[in-house]
């Protein structure tokens, strides 16, 4: 065994594959240290042919979620209050299975993003007459009931696409409704989709 090592480490030419796969690291790990490599989650015996067990690449990958960052973006752009709950508009769409964007555009058309919230109610849930002792409740509350997730709403939102969701939210035909106020919820979903966090730059939406 020690023979087939020694050949090992003195006849492959190793450049290639550690430049540009995970199994590079594993080859060097296991040459330099002797012991068992835990890669991708896998353990890998400290054995000559565990180098060429094939690993995909992309399972070490981390993926960039930066969701929360340009929602805190969008808000960050008037200096609106929403902006601060920017997580909790990303954790609860996801808990749910609802449109990320959705619930943070209607706490912009709703209440300017909380700067005008009655009683932390930043969505006028209720026609605003529900209050809720904190934002992050309010986002919860609006964005399960929305997902369908809430029986005495479910008739209203479940397994709806986001213009019925809409629909249901703030029919057309409601008094004193903003005119276009679907359209307009679109289109800032839309701008909070196109905000591009890239390093020390931020690509901010431009509202026109």
């Amino acid at each position: 065994m020690k023979k087939i090592t020694s050949y090992l480490r003195n006849s492959i030419d190793y450049s290639s594959i550690i430049r540009n796969t995970t199994v590079g690291s594993i080859i060097v790990a296991f040459l330099i240290v002797g012991q068992p490599t835990v890669a991708a989650g896998l353990a890998i015996s400290a054995s000559p042919l565990a180098m060429f067990i094939p690993i995909n690449p992309t399972a070490t990958s981390a993926v960039s979620d930066t969701r929360a960052q340009q929602v805190e973006a969008y808000f960050a752009q008037w200096d609106l209050p929403a902006g601060e709950y920017a997580e909790s508009f990303i954790v609860y769409a996801d808990k749910y299975d609802l449109d990320w964007r959705l619930v943070a555009s209607l706490a912009m058309l709703e209440s300017t993003g909380f700067k005008n919230a009655c009683g932390n109610n930043g969505f006028g849930w209720g026609s605003c007459g529900i209050s809720f002792p904190s934002h992050d409740e309010a986002i919860r509350t609006v964005t399960l009931n929305l997902a369908g997730h809430n029986p005495n709403t479910a008739r209203y939102y479940a397994d709806k696409n986001i213009h019925e969701i809409l629909e249901a939210y703030n029919p057309p035909e409601t008094v004193g409704i903003t005119p276009n106020y679907h359209k307009k919820v679109i289109r800032v979903m839309d701008e909070i989709a196109t905000i591009d966090i890239s390093g020390e730059s931020v690509q901010l939406a431009t509202r026109k």
